[in-house]
């Protein structure tokens, strides 16, 4: 008789070839064949029709061979029966590869198709030398030495060891250079995504004056952006506007964000009144957050000036539960904000907007009480205010120390401003000379030619670089009819009647660097030259009307006119006296005031709940411009969208707002323009490329779900700025 061997090949596209493997030795197999072909489908789909017949084609090929030798290695050692090795040998390593995982003898057809026999000797030679690197004498000596070293599917342990973590999040360069660390790329991305009101939520969180800000903010996040580098940068004071006054006056200045929203199906719209998540700086997060019973025994702060540092730190503590009030000397709130820029840069409408919604927060105000006069800082703590800000801004003109300034028709800059904000009627000349070169007198040489002046000089003792006023304010200075003159410096005031008849100036130049680091002006002897105007403006600066605040023994906190304090907490000698704002650094800008009532917050409830001031906080790295750049390289996004102007006759008849905001159109297309350089939505990669949905959105970043991480690392691979990392996942 004639005895034939059942051999079976065994397709690596099945389930279990293991299981399949001792049912075919059961029935009576003498040995089974692993392959590595696989069958696949194909379509022409222009004729519509399978490329092969019936649409089915084998595949495989040196790349596959690693599945029969994946099954090979854990049958051998389980299943006593010959396995012939069958796919992908194409040189003597992959013979060596079948034995080695158990195989009992190596096929090769495509090999001695394409090479001829030949190969076959190539193959022995390749296998003898091995054996002979190795001190093998025969086969058997290492036949199936690597099968028991692979573990079987069940056999593995899936415990995730390791999980992906956002350790260290670079941030884009706009966040980097704004005082109060606001992450304009994530709320720009919330635009581009017509989510207005979550961007609004997130701007809030960092800003409660997103529409002053949007108006009068010299956006040094705007200097920073990447964009700036290869042309305009990103319009990002513009967009915060859009933002808020979407929410003030609706895309049709007369519905709400939440009635916008609604008809349009936005999720979770602003109600106003309702409270906000905490700060989301990172310093104040951190191990500060308010117990209850700090809110419910409603310890009290009081707020010294209603300006933006003092309201800002009125708006953080009220919503962290203290009871906080506001002293004002003036009659209305907002300090500069309310007296220091006129209506065409800041209209009032828009003022007290954003003042109310700061007062809902539950803030007590008192106008009218000047500290030093109706009140002292230690009547203040006899009364139970546990701590104490004093923020009353920088409200006293310097004065110009020539001969003159007693003359009738000179006014000071803050002043001149302060009455037209106030009502107040205010006289001026024809012919007006306005001395300085910051906001102060850019705005008063504009609001003269608004006021009927005829013509209006700018004297300014530097160039047009130095000039610490905003570029495009000055510009529009010149667009109206205001005459610039640069390098030149008063000498006199002359006056006839008791009353100014004109100003002597001198030319300057420029000389070597001063203390300051702004090049010194010196005078060019016998260039004097007299402007003939009947009105003068002085707008050379402002500092601190200290007078009666620190008495006593409290005069030391005084230096230089200024408020000494600690630079990190912001507390003076005094305990539980803490200061901030212009009343500090002299006179700066609104968001640098701003800055200055978030950090007095935090460290006001730190002071409060006994912890520790000396709480520092590194600055996060920042990501490099020309790496973002590079990555970029394909991404255009078009032009800045430019904000509209009034017609400039319709700019000089009144102090109506200038510049028109955004529509959602050009919101959207300005905001598509940005380039999402740091860690924070907008960039997303990591959030995009997880299949197993474990990034989440959180404030203005994203966070990792450790639970539902599988450890994949794809993330750590493809984040472009590098900031997720592996780490040890946790146990239980």
């Amino acid at each position: 008789a004639v005895t034939l061997p059942i051999i079976p090949k065994i397709s690596p596209q099945l389930t279990s070839p293991l299981n399949m493997v001792h049912n075919l030795k059961q029935i009576g197999a003498n040995g089974v064949t692993i392959f590595n072909r696989t069958t696949g489908l194909d379509i022409d789909v222009e004729i519509e029709m399978p490329v092969m017949h019936r649409g089915y084609a084998g595949h495989g090929g040196p790349w596959a061979i690693q599945y029969p030798l994946r099954w090979i290695s854990e049958i051998a050692p389980k299943v006593d029966i010959d396995i012939s090795a069958s796919g992908g040998v194409s040189s003597a390593q992959d013979v060596i590869k079948y034995l080695l995982a158990g195989a009992t003898v190596v096929q090769t057809c495509t090999a001695v198709y394409m090479h001829g026999y030949e190969i076959i000797r190539e193959f022995i030679q390749g296998l003898e030398e091995f054996m002979r690197s190795k001190g093998y004498s025969k086969i058997e000596d290492f036949r199936g030495k690597v099968s028991g070293r692979i573990l079987s599917a069940p056999e593995i342990d899936r415990r995730h060891t390791l999980v992906s973590r956002i350790l260290q999040r670079r941030i884009a360069p706009c966040k980097a250079a704004c005082p109060i660390d606001q992450s304009a790329q994530a709320y720009i991305s919330l635009i581009r995504e017509g989510k207005y009101a979550d961007a609004l939520r997130l701007v809030k969180e960092e800003n409660p004056f997103p529409a002053i800000c949007g108006r009068v903010c010299h956006h040094p996040c705007e200097d920073e952006c990447v964009r700036g580098v290869i042309g305009q940068p990103i319009a990002i004071a513009a967009l915060k506007r859009f933002l808020a006054d979407y929410e003030l006056f609706g895309s049709d200045r007369d519905s709400s964000i939440e009635e916008r929203e609604a008809e349009t199906h936005y999720e979770r719209p602003i109600v106003k009144g309702t409270p906000v998540q905490r700060m989301t700086s990172d310093c104040f997060q951190e191990g500060t957050g308010v117990s209850s019973s700090s809110g419910n025994g409603r310890q009290r702060v009081a707020v010294v000036g209603s300006g933006p540092a003092g309201l800002t730190a009125a708006y953080y503590l009220a919503r962290e539960g203290y009871g906080v009030t506001v002293f004002e000397a003036l009659p209305v709130l907002g300090g500069m904000l309310s007296v220091g820029i006129p209506e065409y840069r800041l209209p009032k409408d828009i003022v007290k907007r954003e003042i109310d919604s700061i007062l809902e927060q539950g803030i007590e105000v008192k106008t009218g009480v000047r500290v030093g006069r109706d009140i002292t800082l230690d009547g203040l703590k006899r009364e139970g205010y546990g701590a104490i800000f004093v923020a009353v801004g920088a409200h006293k003109s310097q004065e110009l120390d020539i001969p003159g300034e007693e003359v009738g028709g000179l006014w000071e800059g803050l002043s001149f401003l302060s009455a037209l904000n106030m009502g107040r009627q205010v006289k001026i000349g024809r012919r007006v000379a306005v001395i300085g070169g910051g906001d102060t007198a850019v705005d008063s040489a504009r609001s003269a030619l608004r006021l009927g002046a005829e013509e209006v000089y700018l004297v300014y003792r530097r160039t047009q670089d130095e000039m610490p006023a905003r570029q495009e304010e000055v510009r529009e200075a010149e667009e109206e009819g205001v005459r610039v003159l640069y390098l030149v410096a008063p000498t006199r005031i002359l006056q006839k009647d008791g009353h100014v008849a004109g100003l002597e100036c001198i030319n300057l130049y420029l000389a070597e660097a001063d203390k300051t680091r702004r090049r010194r002006p010196v005078i060019v002897e016998r260039t004097q030259f007299i402007l003939k105007v009947d009105t003068v403006i002085s707008a050379i600066g402002q500092i601190p009307d200290l007078a009666g605040v620190f008495e006593g023994p409290y005069k030391a906190v005084v230096k230089d006119g200024l408020i000494q304090v600690d630079p990190d907490s912001l507390m003076t000698r005094i305990d539980g006296v803490f200061a901030g704002g212009d009343a500090v650094t002299g006179a700066a800008t609104v968001v640098e005031a701003i800055a200055a009532g978030k950090k007095a917050a935090r460290s006001i409830d730190l002071y409060l709940r006994g912890g520790s001031l000396d709480s520092r906080c590194e600055p996060p790295p920042v990501v490099d411009k020309w790496t973002v750049l590079r990555r970029t390289l394909d991404f255009d996004g078009g032009n800045r969208q430019e904000a509209r102007s009034i017609p400039l006759p319709e700019r000089l008849s009144s102090f109506k707002e200038i510049r028109s905001g955004y529509t959602e159109d050009e919101a959207v297309k300005e905001s598509s323009r940005c380039l999402a350089c740091g860690c924070a939505l907008g960039c997303g990669v990591c959030e995009r490329i997880c299949i197993y949905f474990a990034v989440d959105r959180d404030g203005d970043g994203f966070r990792i779900d450790e639970e539902k991480c599988d450890g994949c690392g794809l993330c750590v691979e493809r984040c472009p700025n590098e900031c997720i990392l592996m780490v040890p996942a946790s146990k239980g």
